[in-house]
């Protein structure tokens, strides 16, 4: 793939049996189209285009300009709301006030007021769900039908069949995305922060994943993730072993 990978172990014996097998999904499994401000000005020059007013505003809108007010809006909504606001409020709740605070940096207020309805509306419930927003990253499709294989070949043998699934920091339209990427099937669970109530690096919601997956503690489980941080040190933490993604740069940084 364009990317390397790095096999990171964990005190777990090698020689056991993998049971558990756990994938990162943004920046693992796929990524975005383009960057966050050319998706949502996109999506407010076809609302504005739609209702045939403040086209021309719309238009003037600076992508880098909205890329910043969205990395400022999404921060903010992070601490105040963890896990896209668990306990607290809807995704769609939490989702829309990041839009609306990342618009309100960069359009008039009496437009935006007009445009910003059906703006989210698209952003929430069609761009950032499919494949309009995100694409597959090179050889996912390949990799995860060796993973199909190879819990078939466990089953076929007469072995423990590994258990395949997704431990990622997002809400819970993640299930709809990998089904809209053709890349579902290949799970047996989705667990996403939202849902779980905590996010990674936090233990815990690695360890609600051996839950689901039904994989005793102490069992070999296996975390792929292209974040040192969240996935590798999370992982970690939880007794998983981990295969760190990133690109080739990264890895050389870290042998030196």
């Amino acid at each position: 793939t364009p990317r390397g990978t790095a096999l990171a172990m964990s005190s777990a014996s090698s020689s056991a049996a993998i049971l558990l097998m756990t994938f990162d999904c943004t920046g693992t499994l796929f990524e975005p189209t383009e960057s966050a401000g050319a998706l949502y000005k996109q999506a407010l020059v076809g609302e504005a285009t739609r209702l045939k007013l403040g086209v021309e505003a719309a238009q003037a809108v600076q992508e880098s300009i909205l890329d910043a007010a969205f990395a400022r809006a999404y921060k903010a909504q992070t601490i105040v709301a963890p896990c896209f606001g668990a306990d607290l409020c809807s995704s769609q709740q939490w989702w829309e006030r990041v839009v609306e605070q990342a618009f309100t940096e960069t359009v008039p207020s009496d437009l935006l007021s007009q445009l910003l309805p059906g703006t989210f509306e698209k952003l929430y419930s069609h761009v950032f769900i499919g494949e309009r927003g995100w694409r597959v990253r090179a050889g996912v499709g390949k990799m995860l039908t060796e993973c199909s294989r190879w819990k078939r070949a466990a089953a076929d043998a007469g072995a423990p069949t590994p258990v395949v699934g997704v431990i990622s920091n997002w809400d819970e339209r993640l299930s709809t995305l990998l089904q809209e990427l053709h890349l579902y099937g290949h799970f047996d669970f989705v667990l996403t922060s939202r849902e779980a109530g905590v996010e990674k690096p936090d233990g815990r919601i690695f360890e609600a994943a051996r839950d689901m997956a039904h994989t005793p503690h102490g069992a070999r489980a296996v975390h792929v993730g292209d974040s040192f941080f969240t996935d590798v040190e999370g992982a970690f933490g939880a007794g998983f072993e981990a295969v760190f993604v990133a690109p080739r740069s990264t890895l050389e940084t870290l042998k030196e």
